[in-house]
Parts: C-alpha cells; structure tokens; sequence
C-alpha cells in the first residue's frame, strides 16, 4: 500500500488523508478512517516493530548455527537433525524473516 499524501488526496479522502499522513497505520483493508468505521484491523508501527524485532531474532540463531557448523566450531545441522530434520531450522528461518520483512516494511 502506497502512503497517502494528504495535499493530493484531500479532496478525495477528506480528513482521513490529513490525519493518516500525520499519523500512519498499517491497515488491511484501505484508508485508516474508512477503515476504522467498517471494523478493519489496524497495527500501529511499535507493534509493526516489535513484529520485525522478534522476527530478527527468531532467525539470528539458526544463521549463527550454520555459521558456525560450515566451520566445525559447533555440530552441523545435518549431524543434529538430519537431512530430513533440516526443514524445522529453515521453517523457523522462513517464518523470522517473513516477520521482519512485515514489521520494517515502512522504515
């Protein structure tokens, strides 16, 4: 979703535009007063943060852990959970950068 600019879409959007370009949201599902009035989901940006935050940090362990098993300092994965048990780490991988990519989408 692009950010509304408020002087070029106030004539469309009205008070909405000036107050969601002084204070912007996430909202699923459009405007941020249109969204508000029909019930929609809004995520502030803290909350946006801490999303990404714990996203980062669900993904920092298992990269260290490649890391550091490439280079013998700790046991691989591979020796760990097998080849059929890596899907659990890059599962975990998958989903902590998802949830940073949502989180710092607007920083």
């Amino acid at each position: 979703m692009r950010e509304l600019d408020a002087n070029n879409n106030e004539e469309l959007f009205g008070h909405a535009a000036r107050d969601f370009a002084r204070d912007p949201v996430f909202v699923l599902g459009g405007c941020a007063q249109a969204a508000q009035s029909r019930g929609a989901i809004t995520i502030s940006r803290q909350m946006l943060r801490a999303v990404g935050v714990i996203g980062v940090t669900m993904t920092v362990p298992m990269a260290a852990w490649l890391l550091l098993g490439l280079t013998d300092a700790v046991p691989s994965m591979t020796e760990v959970l097998g080849i059929a048990g890596l899907r659990i780490p890059a599962s975990i991988s998958v989903c902590g950068l998802l949830m940073a990519a949502v989180g710092f989408h607007k920083d």
